[in-house]
């Protein structure tokens, strides 16, 4: 049995997900809005892989928002699967809203509020907020990484030159 393979969750805009769909690299279309340029572009890469017979299911691993605006994208494509989210305790998650996610039985629970369904929790956003938006401390952030002691050495080549 064929297992199918999942790709993108790192692809920015349109154009590469074009090229993945367009080679047939993939079973399972890995968007994320904040990634693929918005909700707009969201609705485009889905249409296509759609088109192309593809599922979608969503890689959100940053913040609160992005998540939210995943899920209310996912819910409205045939195509859609699920959303991939962090459950690690990554604060940009856990203290960023009002009103924490609500998770149950792999289920999240969605507001009927207007929007995304969300409010941003103005003491998580000040704590949360870099002093210089143009320089990140050293530490891991979501999925990157700022600082020496997150880069290891490349091995020794071992091979005949």
């Amino acid at each position: 049995m064929p297992v199918p393979v999942a790709a993108g969750e790192n692809e920015f805009g349109f154009q590469g997900f074009r090229e993945l769909i367009r080679a047939k690299a993939v079973d399972i279309v890995q968007t994320d809005a904040c990634r693929c340029g918005g909700i707009g572009q969201l609705l485009q890469v889905a249409r296509l892989a759609g088109e192309h017979g593809l599922r979608v299911a969503h890689h959100t691993w940053s913040a609160a928002v992005a998540i939210m605006a995943n899920i209310q994208v996912v819910g409205v494509l045939p195509n859609g699967i699920t959303v991939e989210m962090d459950r690690t305790g990554n604060p940009f998650i856990a203290e960023l809203l009002v009103e924490p996610f609500q998770v149950r039985d792999g289920q999240l629970q969605l507001s009927r509020a207007p929007g995304l369904g969300i409010a941003l929790d103005p003491k998580g956003v000040d704590r949360l907020r870099l002093p210089d938006p143009h320089h990140f401390p050293e530490g891991a952030y979501s999925d990157m990484a700022f600082g020496a002691q997150y880069f290891t050495q490349a091995p020794p080549y071992e091979g005949t030159p």
